[in-house]
């Protein structure tokens, strides 16, 4: 049969050709936004200008450079183009809009019309750093063969990958100024002055991301603290607005457990007290001064009671005068007495103290043949809510009189 003549293929309709999965998503024709939401804790701290977005010549030849796209994490299992969660950047003029710190993959095409994608980062001072990785040719499988790299930096923050790209560049500029120091009498001396200037500017920005305080002004204070605050609400499961409710309520009325050492709040009481005049006081002062010493002595009074029968326990116990006397002092020994943990007390004084004489029926035996001494109540200070409101019925009673 001739081949005209067939059937099969004469009404047959040719299917158009398909793009490339990963150029299916253009870039965007309208300009992307530059306003970054949802900033990781670590970035928060970093100093504003890193946090603004500014205009930026993408690297390369401008007539050679396809597309370029931002990387904000990478999703191993995805396919294709989507395995890079991020948004294409218009270019303007070879120009786009860069917050420092952000990945991008550049895609360029040669003479030959072969493409080739490369991984920069973008940091401050306006600099592109080229992360290393060899471009890649745009050909099919080429998601999965750089993912992993990509990763490795998409993992980071922006301020720790600004850290990490300014160490690494550190790292090359010293190998180059000893490089050129070996071989000083063919090397160009303005080469060794050049690398020594990118060196102090890497430097610098690496100081800058990581919140090293090199000088006291407004700006470093803000950084350092919203750092600790941050790391502080994370390790307590808390947010920013507690961690400074806390500090503040601290400050305001110290205590020895939060607002400084004990010890040094004596020292200043006992210093200040009989040096001055306490005549100027009013009535309410001289009553929570005596409510404060009520309470130091009934504190003191309940502690050496509980070291003297920690101690009468442990004699009895068979461990020597002064070892005992040492050990009348351990604080997580006392909550195991007074727990009546008796095997864990067996332990521990094995573990600690070296002590193997005593068994769980012996501890138990002595805690509870010695007796201990009832614990005073300790006075608490009036809130500042009740003290006005008392004052007010006050006025008011002296004022009906």
């Amino acid at each position: 049969m001739p081949r005209t003549e067939r059937t099969t293929g004469r009404d047959y309709t040719p299917r158009p050709p398909q793009p490339h999965p990963d150029t299916r998503r253009g870039p965007p024709q309208r300009r992307p936004s530059c306003t970054f939401t949802g900033l990781p804790r670590t970035d928060v701290a970093g100093p504003p200008a890193f946090q603004i977005a500014r205009c930026t010549t993408v690297p390369g030849i401008q007539s050679q450079t396809r597309w370029v796209r931002r990387v904000d994490r990478v999703i191993q299992n995805a396919g294709d183009m989507r395995m890079f969660a991020g948004d294409y950047h218009t270019m303007e003029g070879g120009a786009i809009q860069a917050l420092p710190g952000s990945l991008f993959l550049v895609c360029m095409q040669d003479r030959n019309k072969v493409e080739h994608i490369s991984l920069y980062l973008y940091l401050p001072d306006d600099i592109w750093y080229d992360t290393g990785m060899p471009p890649m040719v745009r050909q099919a499988g080429w998601h999965r063969m750089m993912r992993n790299y990509v990763d490795g930096w998409a993992v980071l923050s922006r301020m720790q990958r600004i850290v990490r790209a300014c160490t690494e560049a550190q790292l090359v500029l010293q190998e180059e100024i000893h490089r050129s120091r070996r071989r000083a009498v063919d090397a160009d001396p303005s080469d060794s002055v050049v690398h020594t200037q990118a060196l102090a500017q890497f430097r610098d920005i690496a100081e800058r991301a990581s919140g090293n305080i090199t000088e006291l002004t407004d700006d470093t204070i803000r950084r350092a603290f919203r750092a600790w605050a941050d790391s502080v609400a994370a390790s307590t499961r808390t947010d920013y607005e507690a961690v400074v409710a806390a500090l503040g309520n601290a400050l305001a009325e110290p205590t020895p457990h939060t607002g400084g050492d004990l010890e040094t709040h004596l020292s200043d009481l006992a210093s200040w007290v009989p040096n001055n005049n306490l005549a100027y006081l009013d009535t309410r002062e001289l009553e929570r001064i005596l409510q404060i010493y009520d309470n130091v002595r009934e504190a003191v009074r309940v502690e050496s009671r509980q070291r003297d029968w920690q101690y009468s326990v442990l004699l009895q116990l068979g461990m020597p005068r002064r070892r005992a006397r040492n050990a009348a002092q351990d604080r997580s020994l006392t909550e195991q007495l007074v727990g009546n943990h008796f095997e864990t007390v067996v332990k521990y004084l094995e573990r600690f103290y070296d002590f193997r004489k005593a068994s769980v029926e012996r501890v138990e035996q002595i805690i509870t043949n010695t007796p201990r001494d009832g614990e005073g109540e300790r006075q608490h200070l009036p809130t500042v809510e009740n003290r006005l409101a008392r004052n007010i019925r006050l006025g008011r009673r002296k004022k009906d009189a």
